[in-house]
């Protein structure tokens, strides 16, 4: 992902530059629970993007959490196609990275840079399902979340 946080660094800082100087014990406390609430609003992207092609919508979609790894999940029971799956699995961070640094850049607000740039961060897992999928070709094809594991199991016709 470091390809994309460098390309919003550089946008960032050529369009507002960056001045520290502002950053305050208030941001080192306001950014650690903006993030706590954005990893939260990140597995909804992917429940609500999935639950838009699911047949039995949000019935289809369970989130929870690894509680031996701390990690938040989200996950679809039903197969969907390969252009929808990579779209929910995509959302979160074109939302939140993307849209984010967007938002930063156009505000100049550093504590919305900084969390973006931790979205786009936090998405690498979901680059990396992406550029897997990618060696799949089949239009045919219908992908699901797997039931116990991190990635996804492909249904070719």
């Amino acid at each position: 992902m470091f390809p994309f946080m460098a390309l919003t660094f550089w946008l960032y800082n050529n369009v507002n530059g960056f001045n520290l100087d502002g950053i305050s014990w208030g941001y080192a406390v306001a950014l650690p629970l903006l993030i706590l609430c954005l990893i939260i609003v990140h597995e909804l992207i992917h429940g609500i993007t999935w639950a838009i092609f699911a047949k039995n919508h949000f019935h289809a979609i369970d989130f929870g959490i690894v509680w031996s790894t701390l990690s938040p999940y989200c996950t679809c029971f039903e197969p969907l196609k390969k252009w929808q799956y990579l779209l929910g699995t995509a959302m979160p961070t074109l939302v939140l990275g993307g849209g984010g640094a967007a938002a930063a850049v156009m505000t100049n607000q550093l504590l919305l840079f900084f969390a973006a740039e931790y979205m786009i961060l936090s998405g690498g897992g979901d680059f990396q399902l992406i550029l897997r999928s990618i060696l799949t070709d089949k239009r045919e094809s219908l992908y699901c979340a797997h039931p116990y594991e991190c990635g996804f199991v492909v249904f070719e016709k």
